[in-house]
């Protein structure tokens, strides 16, 4: 009888187990299928523009004055990025959701991360919209700076395209207590509180009010921003500000700094 008992037990752990993994196949199914739908959908864009772009200049040169061939020429270097920047968060979303994946962490300066998603933006924006406040005497990151980078610019990008034209934005770096503090903060519209989460998950797009900004993206680079963070031991969360906009915070365990190399003298 106990011989019985026992074998109905591992019988039920092990059809227990099989469910799991068959649920779990069939969710990473669901992704894979779904990022290619998105990748399928929101890279035909930029490649059409890019296209039309170089074929006008391929075949029109002689007949286009200069200041249209700089626009044309521009336009694909735009529509480059956007579909490098799509592509990276795709790849990210998918390198991050595996098991045991291993970052490429070391001591990073907050200044140096900030001051390089800065340029980056400003290139691309032709502006001086974005701006940067860092506290004096940050400690170092033990982060991949890669990834942090691209987290940051990824929110900046979506607060530019939800702000309006003449809105600022700004980056704030800060420490409280063991946690380093970077925030993007805007001045847009904001975020209904039944979206404050929802805006974290993969393929959506923010809320659906039909605006151009809401229908432009994969719907991934929130989703990917929070996997990084959570990917670092922190997270990622949004906070309204007090007289209308978001403030999207990263916030990342501080570790004990290294000692400074000795001098041999």
């Amino acid at each position: 009888a106990l011989c019985d008992l026992f074998g109905q037990a591992v019988q039920r752990a092990q059809e227990a187990e099989h469910t799991r993994h068959t649920q779990e196949q069939a969710q990473l199914q669901a992704v894979r299928n779904a990022l290619l739908a998105a990748i399928s959908h929101d890279h035909r864009t930029p490649l059409a523009t890019i296209m039309g772009a170089a074929s006008s200049l391929l075949e029109q040169a002689e007949r286009l004055d200069v200041a249209q061939r700089r626009r044309l020429a521009a336009t694909i270097v735009d529509e480059t990025e956007r579909l490098s920047r799509l592509t990276d968060n795709t790849l990210q979303l998918v390198r991050l959701g595996a098991p045991g994946v291993a970052l490429r962490c070391d001591w990073e300066s907050a200044e140096d991360i900030v001051g390089a998603v800065i340029h980056r933006v400003r290139r691309r924006d032709g502006g001086q919209r974005t701006r940067a406040r860092l506290e004096p005497a940050l400690p170092l990151l033990w982060c991949d700076a890669l990834l942090v980078s691209q987290l940051l610019e990824n929110l900046v990008d979506n607060a530019l395209k939800y702000s309006p034209p003449e809105a600022p934005v700004e980056i704030l770096v800060r420490r409280l207590g063991a946690q380093a503090l970077l925030a993007v903060r805007d001045r847009g519209p904001g975020v209904a509180p039944a979206w404050r989460e929802r805006v974290f998950e993969v393929f959506r797009r923010g809320q659906a009010d039909g605006t151009e900004a809401a229908r432009r993206g994969a719907g991934v680079g929130l989703a990917v921003c929070r996997a990084i963070a959570r990917a670092h031991g922190g997270d990622l969360k949004l906070r309204p500000r007090g007289h209308g906009g978001s403030s999207f915070e990263l916030w990342l365990p501080l570790r004990p700094q290294p000692e400074p190399p000795q001098d041999p003298a």
